[in-house]
């Protein structure tokens, strides 16, 4: 899991030449997340469809909370 978040998320910032602005939680760096209501690393990969999306944050601001 670690390794699929790390290729969908820094080598997508380097492949679109934004990696100096995304791709990473650092300070200064734009960052769109979920909170999710589990951790997918430690439930049965057949049950990550089934965690629930606690909240949306894009841009900043919170786009949806359950």
């Amino acid at each position: 899991m670690k390794d699929v978040t790390h290729h969908t998320t820094k080598h997508s910032a380097y492949a679109s030449f934004e990696e100096d602005t995304k791709g990473s939680i650092e300070v200064g760096k734009l960052a769109d997340l979920v909170v999710l209501g589990a951790d997918p690393t430690q439930v049965d990969p057949m049950t990550i469809k089934d965690i629930t999306v606690e909240r949306t944050i894009v841009g900043g601001n919170t786009a949806y909370e359950a």
